[in-house]
């Protein structure tokens, strides 16, 4: 469970939601081995937003510790502990993470206890910058599921990113779904995908994209509240 006891004094906890914390993903009779929680605040007042995980029931004996994530003004900040505390019921649990905001803006990250992080470090790949949320143009699968295709092959997601643009040839043809008949004909096709590489354009659809047949999630925000999409 996450708290946080704002600058007002304030408690914000599952009993407690204040339309800041979005949902206790082990109560109520739902369960999650990978349980995710958010706080998220439309307008914050200056001072201190003291952050607390609290292993409110420890299920298991599996401990393998949580992790934290700050997003203020398209700047994302990790930070992690390699255990979770231990059940500590009614009480708000361990504190990890002190928010110091001052005229309105994140003015510092303060880490407590065994907590380990890093600040965002940009970079920039196909116009786009990591740790920065960008919009997302399109959401659809990949063409060989669209309507009016013959539904062969993986199903992919593909986020489409606002201004990104791949700058090197792309392959449009792969040899990992051959048919038996054809597994003769490989080198063939191997080459036939090097020398018909699609060429970069500025009409193009580029971005990111997630495979139906291995564990994966993508962080999104959506109408100003962040969420995790798991496939």
């Amino acid at each position: 469970d996450i708290h946080c006891i704002d600058p007002s004094g304030n408690h914000i906890y599952y009993r407690n939601k204040g339309g800041i914390l979005d949902v206790d993903m082990n109560a109520g009779g739902r369960t999650s081995r990978e349980p995710v929680e958010n706080l998220s605040w439309n307008r914050i007042t200056d001072g201190e937003y003291k952050i607390y995980v609290n292993n409110y029931q420890r299920r298991e004996t599996a401990n393998p510790g949580f992790q934290l994530q700050v997003e203020f003004a398209g700047s994302i900040h990790e930070f992690s502990c390699d255990t979770s505390p231990l059940p500590s019921a009614g009480s708000s649990g361990v504190h990890c993470l002190t928010l110091v905001v001052e005229g309105g803006e994140l003015a510092e990250i303060k880490t407590h206890g065994k907590l380990s992080g890093s600040s965002a470090i940009l970079k920039e790949k196909w116009g786009v910058k990591t740790n920065t949320p960008t919009r997302v143009n399109v959401l659809m699968l990949s063409p060989n599921h669209w309507e009016d295709s013959s539904k062969t092959g993986n199903r992919h997601y593909f986020f489409i990113l606002d201004k990104c643009m791949n700058p090197e040839p792309a392959r449009g043809i792969f040899n990992e779904f051959l048919k038996s008949s054809l597994e003769r004909h490989r080198r063939v096709f191997e080459v036939l995908g090097n020398k018909a590489k699609c060429q970069p354009s500025d009409n193009q659809l580029s971005g990111v994209g997630f495979s139906s047949t291995r564990s994966d999630s993508v962080n999104v925000i959506a109408d100003g509240r962040p969420f995790t999409i798991t496939f």
